[in-house]
C-alpha cells in the first residue's frame, strides 16, 4: 500500500477497544495511530475494489492466506513434515471462492442462466481437478500428507462410490 500520497486531516473518535486493538495489533513499519488508520484504511479500500476483477480478487485472497502459510510451511520445517494435499487445497480454495465473489451475474434474467452456466462449468473443473490430484496421492501406499495412510483409508470409499457410479 502507497503511503507516499498526498494526505487530507480528518479526526474522530473511536471506541477505547477499537483503539487498543489498533495499536496492539502489529504492522509492519507502522508504530503510530494515524500510520495504522491510514494502512487499515487502504486494505479496506483496496479489499474492496479486488471484489470485481478476478485476479485481483485472488491475489487478496492469497494475500489474506499469506500469513497462515508461512505459519504452516514454518511447522511443517520444523516437524519435518509436508502434504501436497494442505498445498493444493491452499491453491484451488481461493481460485473457487474469487470465482464466486467476481461471479457478477447479469442483472437481466435472460443473462443470468448463460452465466450461471459458466460459473458453474469453471467450479467444476477446479472441482474435478482438485479429487483427481486427491486421487493420485491416494494411490501411492504412502500419501503425500502429515499422515501417509490418511488418504489410503478414505481410497475404499471412493472405490465403492465409483463402482456405483458405473452401475448407474
Amino acid at each position: 500500500m502507497n503511503d507516499n500520497k498526498a494526505t487530507v486531516p480528518i479526526s474522530g473518535r473511536v471506541s477505547e477497544d477499537d483503539y487498543n486493538f489498533l495499536m496492539e495489533y502489529p504492522v509492519e513499519g507502522k508504530v503510530t495511530a494515524s500510520e495504522k488508520l491510514r494502512y487499515v484504511m487502504s486494505f479496506f479500500r483496496s479489499y474492496h475494489e479486488s471484489l470485481n476483477d478476478y485476479s485481483d480478487c485472488l491475489a487478496e485472497l492469497n494475500r489474506l492466506l499469506e500469513p497462515s502459510r508461512k505459519d504452516i510451511k514454518k511447522a511443517e520445517l520444523e516437524a519435518e513434515v509436508s502434504s501436497e494435499l494442505l498445498d493444493r487445497l491452499l491453491q484451488v480454495l481461493p481460485e473457487m471462492l474469487a470465482l464466486c465473489i467476481t461471479a457478477n451475474v447479469p442483472k437481466k434474467s435472460d443473462k443470468k442462466l448463460p452465466a450461471l452456466l459458466a460459473l458453474e462449468e469453471r467450479q467444476l473443473k477446479l472441482a474435478m481437478g482438485l479429487i483427481e490430484s486427491v486421487l493420485r496421492m491416494g494411490l501411492t501406499q504412502k500419501s503425500p500428507t502429515y499422515n501417509p495412510t490418511v488418504l489410503r483409508d478414505k481410497m475404499k470409499t471412493i472405490s465403492e462410490l465409483v463402482e456405483l457410479s458405473r452401475q448407474t
